[in-house]
């Protein structure tokens, strides 16, 4: 990059509504400097699609192995959270997907997410999330549920 006299100012780390440990030290730094802060694995894999289901076996190998909320004693916990969103993306005549991204969005316009999409449909639902904007009490809801599980499970 220096042939063209910029400077690539990025983060990447692991950022969803279940995994929030950026916002402690990162974030905020980003935020200061005008840096950009890319979240990966915005919907935890798959799980805060709402599409998962309670009896899901994580095969050895597979990228969710050693995930926390993918644990075979922590996934119903966290499908019941998934599910009790449902409230909120009915709010927000939103999908699940869309609201994990939502939450994301709202820290700030310094952040892109890294959306895995491996078809053309995700892509297209991708796309669609930025039409839902989350108000603070929202997020304030969200995070208090969210807490709630983590205090439940160890999260």
């Amino acid at each position: 990059y220096r042939a063209c006299g910029c400077e690539i100012d990025i983060i990447q780390r692991k950022y969803s509504i279940m995994t929030r440990n950026a916002e402690d030290d990162i974030l905020p730094v980003c935020e200061k400097y005008g840096m950009s802060f890319h979240a990966y694995a915005p919907i935890e894999r798959g799980l805060l699609t709402g599409a998962v289901t309670k009896d899901r076996v994580v095969p050895p190998g597979d990228a969710r192995e050693d995930q926390i909320w993918w644990e075979a004693a922590r996934l119903p916990h966290a499908i019941d959270f998934v599910d009790g969103l449902k409230d909120i993306c009915e709010e927000y005549h939103c999908t699940q997907t869309d609201l994990a991204i939502a939450f994301i969005r709202h820290r700030g316009p310094f952040i892109n997410v890294i959306y895995g999409a491996r078809k053309i449909s995700h892509l297209e639902a991708g796309a669609a999330t930025i039409n839902v904007t989350l108000r603070d009490d929202t997020v304030a809801e969200i995070r208090r549920r969210v807490e709630a599980l983590e205090a439940q499970d160890g999260g």
